[in-house]
């Protein structure tokens, strides 16, 4: 029998003398029809699945509001996931959440019941402290039906329908609504799972742009401090000495190097990697000259040789010059990395049939035709024996790639396998 708490009644799942059976015609129908959206999984997503159940339901019973919610951080909250309603004054909206130790909905799915409240004013002054409950009645809400959803025998979370009428809602009704969310398990259960992936993914965004954005200070910091002892600015230093902190600062380049992938990656990833095209980047002194310098060390300890190979006129190029700047820093970086000792890099670079082109060729191992596929993938590192030793994060040349595609144009790589490499840059003007 149901349990009476004022103007609130609960329900156990399924009530003495009513079965499917008495349900009409239409019921059973609409309930027929909805099974059949849900095992449509390729075409029908939960979305059009509720707003198909809010208007094919309503001439059985009073509904003016529709919603889901779900349990979120280990149970302790619920979250409103989808709502619809009759009216455009909506305060409880998706993404609301509420601690569920403030809520009467933790008797709900603690017992597995189901809840009738038949006066919401009357449950809001018995219940003042109940958030939601306030938000529901500035809306106009006056009586709710509530029942848990499930997949399997686990409570995911809890079904509601509402109107602006008091005592809306029969015992049949509480049937009718029961049979609903018992079909909806497996729509529920793809929505629920989509849900959790969505927000481990954001969180794992969240987490990786925090603790890069963390590291970058101190890094630059060890550098810089490395700078300082290495040019004798705090006394003359000993060979030791200087060999010691010349590895913390390799060591640390490296170190501020992955946090630049990382946080790059993170930035791409969140959708904040914005392009800002600028129509008068002097490529030569805004971009190619920035990243020389910040090269130059590396390049000097391999005893590297970098050549410019660009014509006469002055290099005025249509593009986001820091973003070009993270691009060729990158292919400067694995030229130098993954190029012979004592080896050659050029970049060469040239506007020609309204497009300009950028290419940066080492002598080194390159890589293999069959590998070449690899090459711009997130987390991908080249499977030769030679460069196993090599450190990176495999993200370099998918930012590169991803920079390059914000500004519409392309990037392809040409190799004769332990010879050399060539990476091309076209981008339209």
């Amino acid at each position: 029998m149901p349990e009476q708490k004022n103007n609130v009644e609960y329900f156990s799942a399924a009530q003495p003398g009513i079965k499917e059976e008495a349900f009409s015609v239409d019921v059973t129908t609409v309930l027929a029809t909805i099974n059949q959206k849900v095992s449509m999984a390729a075409t029908e997503s939960l979305d059009a699945v509720m707003n198909y159940i809010f208007d094919a339901t309503r001439e059985f019973f009073p509904c003016d509001r529709m919603s889901l919610a779900f349990l979120q951080e280990d149970s302790s909250l619920i979250q409103a996931y989808w709502t619809h309603t009759l009216y455009d004054d909506v305060k409880l909206q998706k993404g609301y959440a509420e601690d569920l130790s403030s809520t009467s909905l933790k008797y709900i799915l603690e017992s597995g019941q189901n809840r009738i409240i038949h006066d919401l004013e009357q449950y809001l002054k018995d219940h003042p402290y109940s958030l939601s409950s306030r938000l529901l009645v500035e809306e106009g809400v006056r009586s709710s039906l509530t029942c848990p959803l499930k997949i399997g025998d686990k409570i995911v979370g809890v079904f509601f329908r509402s109107s602006r009428k008091t005592h809306a809602y029969k015992p049949l009704q509480i049937q009718i609504h029961l049979a609903i969310a018992d079909r909806l398990s497996l729509a529920v259960e793809r929505a629920y799972r989509f849900e959790q992936m969505t927000k481990a993914i954001q969180e794992y965004r969240e987490m990786l742009g925090f603790v890069s954005h963390e590291l970058k200070s101190p890094m630059s910091s060890i550098v810089m401090d490395c700078d300082v002892l290495l040019n004798n600015y705090l006394g003359q230093l000993n060979q030791e000495q200087n060999r010691k902190i010349d590895r913390i600062q390799l060591k640390a380049k490296h170190l501020l190097g992955l946090v630049r992938d990382y946080l790059d990656l993170a930035r791409m990833e969140s959708g904040e990697l914005k392009v800002n095209i600028n129509s008068d980047v002097d490529f030569v002194k805004d971009v190619v000259d920035p990243c020389l310098e910040i090269a130059r060390h590396s390049v000097e300890r391999r005893v590297m040789e970098i050549k410019i190979d660009k014509p006469d006129y002055p290099i005025i190029v249509d593009c986001d010059p820091a973003l070009f700047r993270t691009v060729l820093l990158n292919l400067l970086s694995n030229a130098i990395k993954y190029g012979y000792p004592v080896g050659e890099i050029t970049i060469k670079m040239c506007l020609e049939d309204a497009k300009f082109v950028l290419s940066v060729k080492n002598d080194g191992f390159g890589f293999p035709p069959e590998q070449q596929m690899n090459l711009f993938k997130k987390f991908s590192r080249l499977r030769i024996p030679e460069l196993f030793k090599q450190e990176g994060t495999g993200l370099g040349l998918y930012t590169v790639w991803r920079i390059v595609r914000l500004h519409q144009g392309m990037i392809t790589a040409e190799s004769k396998y332990k010879l050399w490499a060539e990476f091309i840059i076209e981008i339209p003007q």
